[in-house]
């Protein structure tokens, strides 16, 4: 079933439906919800010349320093939301 987003706010109002943490303005689409997974954000390193390869697994990689990892928090010492930084 597809629900309609006064549909949606009135099923999480009643509490049938749950987002923990609660849901901001602007992850409200018109029949759908955009969540987040998680603080974690990995961005593959720019190696000019260097071909990867995960036939080896990724475990490899990692250990190579093939990537950057950047962990956020949910609000900031501040109490201001993280965001990820625009590159």
């Amino acid at each position: 079933m597809i629900l309609a987003q006064p549909e949606l706010r009135a099923e999480v109002a009643s509490g049938r439906i749950e987002f923990h943490p609660p849901l901001e303005d602007i992850q409200w689409g018109q029949a759908s919800v955009d969540l987040r997974l998680g603080f974690s954000f990995t961005k593959l390193k720019r190696l000019p010349g260097v071909k990867l390869s995960a036939a080896q697994g990724f475990r490899h990689l990692a250990a190579a320093g093939f990537w950057d990892t950047m962990k956020l928090v949910e609000r900031d010492q501040l109490g201001n939301r993280q965001a990820f930084p625009a590159t």
